[in-house]
């Protein structure tokens, strides 16, 4: 499979929640839908849920609700639980890989000094 090219358009996944999520639940937003646009080119990416005031100090009950048991949560697995999010909204990167290795200064695939 060939590298993604970087100057091809970006789009959003069709699957991507589009919705509010309180307290755990997909919620239509109240202040309804706006518009996020592609800035290189003002074109419409996606229609997301906007929260009204009421939703935001919903949302921000429902994390005081959720803290508690957060803070009982192993540290492993609070580690585990985030990794797993960063996997789930960062798209797979193909075929790149770093342009040096910080370890021991070198560009990628080259040996290092002696």
């Amino acid at each position: 499979m060939a590298p993604p090219d970087p100057g091809a358009p970006r789009s959003i996944p069709a699957d991507t929640p589009r919705a509010l999520i309180i307290d755990g639940r997909p919620v239509a937003g109240a202040a309804g839908p706006f518009e996020v646009t592609n800035p290189a080119d003002d074109s419409v990416l996606a229609s997301v849920a906007e929260a009204d005031p009421a939703q935001g100090l919903a949302a921000l009950d429902a994390a005081v609700r959720a803290q508690d048991a957060w803070r009982r949560t192993a540290a492993r697995e609070r580690a585990e639980l985030l990794r797993a999010a960063f996997e789930e909204v960062t798209p797979p990167r193909r075929g790149l890989r770093p342009a040096h290795d910080p370890g021991d200064g070198q560009a990628a695939g080259r040996e290092p000094r002696r």
